[in-house]
């Protein structure tokens, strides 16, 4: 089935090229859940040694909140999937959504450190319960040329949870302490919470018997679109993260510029990739998912190679960052497209994957192009980088080609 490919039939689509106020609402209710679910990340960072303070702990051992919510997500992400292939994806989203909201407010209530990291961790579960699900309820719900515009729109809140997610929590931590900034997200998830219960339908899963959780990942690894789908997220996010990681770090050092002003720099790449997923749906819809992966991928190289090689002034970073920033919002709401179709009838268990490979990539990128930034220069990441998009261009081509082919 191509990404063109109607919804299941027990689904509604829509596919006119405006949106109903329904839709609207719909569309903003998934956006605040995908908000939260980055701010509950981000929000930490400016906020852990207060935390850490305030429960008698080492910074370290804070930290270990952010790197327990991670896991959980990464590992529930898969085994809950393919859930929502079998029961009400409406019932899978809400519940998750209501995991989160007591795990986020838990985690306000705590004492201990080790108590925190649990909170962290169940937050971890409802949010790999909720992106997965909003995912295939968008690719089910919306069909081409709708379909990557509501895509990148939603995406989009990522990044804007990247861009102001430090500073309300800071201004958040400032003014009534560091709980507040977790009341602040579980009362934004309860708005997308009541939101999405009031506008989406009771719809049921696909009509036919409930399939285990071995068909639904059989089903997946059988489609040779959806395989080269996940391997293009996983190449292009690992050349992504392994580069970011470190980038302000090494844009610190060679630019010798302080550590709020290297802040502002990646502030201006989060509300440049804002702008970007926004509006990606708009450029995928006119040059179709391998285009647009093709043209920023090559982009992407030659913004790379610069920004690690070249010796720049601060100016010159940042018109770079702001490109990058595109051709990364470009990309992934392309690449995203092309996932969120590969398998109509198992569309949670592909989204849960991708995911998943998202998160693959952030822990293979920092990993293996740390060790690359502790033996050889910062270009060597550069090169790395060049070479994962390379492999991402090349698997979306496949992927893509082989949705043609099965249409």
């Amino acid at each position: 089935m191509s990404v063109q490919t109607s919804a299941a039939a027990a689904a509604p689509t829509t596919t006119a090229e405006r949106l109903a106020a329904k839709d609207v609402l719909t569309i903003a209710g998934m956006f605040l859940a995908v908000f939260c679910i980055g701010a509950d990340s981000f929000i930490i960072s400016p906020i852990l040694r207060p935390i850490s303070d305030a429960l008698g702990s080492s910074l370290a051992a804070a930290g270990l909140g952010v790197t327990t919510y991670a896991i959980c997500y990464a590992v529930g992400a898969p085994l809950l999937g393919p859930l929502a292939d079998r029961y009400s994806r409406k019932r899978m989203l809400l519940t998750g959504m209501t995991v989160f909201v007591l795990a986020t407010v838990f985690s306000a209530f705590v004492s201990d450190v080790v108590t925190f990291c649990v909170a962290r961790g169940l937050a971890g579960v409802g949010a790999a319960m909720v992106t997965p699900n909003v995912m295939a309820l968008i690719a089910t719900t919306y069909r081409p040329p709708l379909l990557p515009k509501v895509i990148g729109i939603v995406m989009s809140a990522l990044s804007l949870a990247i861009v102001i997610g430090v500073p309300i929590g800071s201004y958040l931590a400032e003014a009534a302490g560091w709980r507040s900034s977790f009341y602040f997200v579980a009362i934004v998830a309860v708005v997308a919470a009541f939101i999405l219960s009031s506008v989406l339908p009771n719809t049921p899963p696909a009509p036919g018997p409930k399939k285990s959780y071995a068909a639904s990942y059989a089903e997946v690894l059988r489609s040779r679109t959806a395989v080269f789908a996940l391997l293009t997220t996983l190449a292009w996010m690992t050349g992504f993260y392994g580069v970011y990681t470190y980038l302000g770090t090494y844009l610190g050092d060679s630019l010798a510029i302080s550590t709020a002003t290297v802040g502002s720099l990646l502030l201006a790449y989060g509300a440049g990739n804002f702008v970007a997923s926004f509006l990606a749906g708009w450029t995928v819809a006119k040059l179709g998912p391998r285009k647009t992966v093709l043209v920023n991928g090559v982009l992407s190289a030659v913004i790379v190679l610069a920004l690690t090689t070249a010796h720049l002034a601060t100016w010159g970073v940042l018109v770079l960052l702001i490109l990058w920033a595109f051709t990364q919002g470009f990309a992934v709401t392309a690449m995203t497209t092309v996932s969120a179709g590969a398998v109509p009838q198992s569309r949670a268990t592909v989204m849960s994957l991708n995911s998943s490979s998202i998160y693959l990539g952030l822990t293979l990128g920092s990993a293996v192009f740390g060790a690359l930034f502790s033996h050889a220069s910062f270009g060597s990441l550069g090169i790395a980088a060049v070479i994962a998009t390379g492999i991402a261009v090349l698997a979306n081509v496949v992927a893509t080609k082989s949705t043609a082919t099965s249409s």
